[in-house]
């Protein structure tokens, strides 16, 4: 088996973990993860402060946590029941989450994640707000950098041979209980971590097919020219870039990314069109933070909070990547 240190972000590596990347939904709960490779994920703990956020990461210990009584699977329900639930089948929706991971304190469950890693952030977010067919929406800038250093920790999990599935709608009590955090932080994002069958199972089927995971747009669905008219054709240098992006994750599998090309700068934008409560939250733009760390990592580039305004009112502005001349 071919070698990668995801530690040095070499391209190829993070080419390797994106092209291995699969949101799983089934853990074997008595595998767990070594703690000098737990240790090697979390770093120094600090996610980079790419718009001045300054987050936290955290892994809880399923078992540990259990042992102290709080369940951290119970975190999630909140997302599936809210996400997943159209119209009135909240009650069928609660019963397929439930068929799917049951919960930690039911012997009978060996399919529920022995690890979670867990995002806290200072609850002072810094906003910019902007006129939208839906109406005013303030842009969560704090997420954008924050869901960015998430995204580049858990492709090194996917590297190492661990899965992961990033939740957005979560219930933060269960998470502050167990880490003894306090009102003045966010636990914006959350993902279980541990080892899956090779095989997706029934229910992870049902709920991929819910989702379309199988479903990627191309790169030329998701670049523009700056009048909102669509590049048949992109240099195969963004092209190649555009390809890695559309394999990350996203809410709902909603892929809101809207690129647009303006000489040797790519301007971001992500498409507000998803469900509400994904506006609520601000999921696009962590949505947003996961493309701009793949492409930073693959090519070493800065982004910058610019003025662009894209003509389409159903999408925000993000940030502008200015590529070097030649690349």
């Amino acid at each position: 088996m071919e070698e990668h240190d995801f530690g040095k972000n070499k391209p190829r590596d993070v080419e390797y973990a994106l092209s291995k990347r699969n949101s799983r939904r089934h853990y074997a709960f008595d595998k767990k993860i070594s703690h000098s490779l737990l240790e090697s994920i979390i770093g120094d703990c600090t996610l980079p402060s790419h718009f001045g956020e300054s987050s936290t990461i955290w892994i809880i210990d399923a078992e540990k946590a259990l042992d102290s009584g709080h369940d951290p699977i119970k975190g999630l329900y909140f997302n599936w029941i809210n996400i997943v639930a159209q119209g009135g089948k909240e009650n069928l929706a609660k019963t397929a989450f439930r068929s799917l991971v049951g919960s930690h304190k039911s012997e009978k469950e060996k399919n529920l994640p022995p690890h979670y890693l867990v995002c806290a952030m200072e609850d002072s977010h810094r906003y910019r707000s902007e006129d939208t067919a839906f109406g005013r929406y303030e842009v969560n800038y704090s997420l954008v950098g924050m869901a960015a250093g998430f995204h580049n920790r858990l492709l090194h999990t996917t590297a190492e041979g661990i899965d992961s599935c990033i939740h957005g709608v979560l219930n933060e009590r269960v998470y502050k209980n167990i880490l003894s955090l306090g009102e003045e932080v966010s636990i914006p994002l959350v993902s279980p971590l541990g080892y899956s069958p090779q095989e997706h199972t029934y229910w992870e089927k049902k709920v991929r097919g819910i989702c379309h995971a199988e479903v990627r747009k191309s790169p030329t669905d998701i670049l523009f020219d700056c009048d909102c008219g669509s590049v048949n054709e992109a240099e195969e240098e963004l092209n190649s870039l555009l390809s890695w992006v559309i394999k990350g994750p996203s809410a709902g599998n909603g892929q809101p990314w809207r690129f647009y090309q303006d000489g040797q700068a790519l301007h971001l934008a992500v498409s507000l069109e998803g469900k509400r409560i994904y506006r609520k939250n601000h999921l696009m733009e962590m949505d947003a933070g996961i493309a701009m760390e793949t492409i930073s990592m693959l090519s070493r580039g800065i982004w910058d909070i610019g003025a662009f305004k894209p003509k389409d009112d159903r999408q925000v502005y993000i940030a502008t990547f200015e590529r070097a001349a030649g690349r």
